[in-house]
């Protein structure tokens, strides 16, 4: 979510809505990705009811 727009709940709508529609096309676990880093990302997952069970080292080569 854009920092402007942050605090309003809308990542937490957004996850809801995300479940509310993999749930309705019948899947029954989801994995997610994100980076340890991203501590809003990763405490807003945690509060969902998500949890670490799998932490991988990933190298990006950004090339301009």
């Amino acid at each position: 979510v854009a920092p402007k727009f942050r605090g309003r709940g809308i990542a937490h709508r957004l996850v809801i809505a995300a479940e509310a529609y993999i749930s309705a096309l019948g899947a029954t676990w989801v994995r997610l990705v994100a980076q340890r880093e991203n501590h809003p990302s990763c405490n807003l997952l945690i509060s969902h009811g998500y949890e670490v069970t799998e932490e991988q080292a990933m190298y990006h080569l950004w090339i301009p």
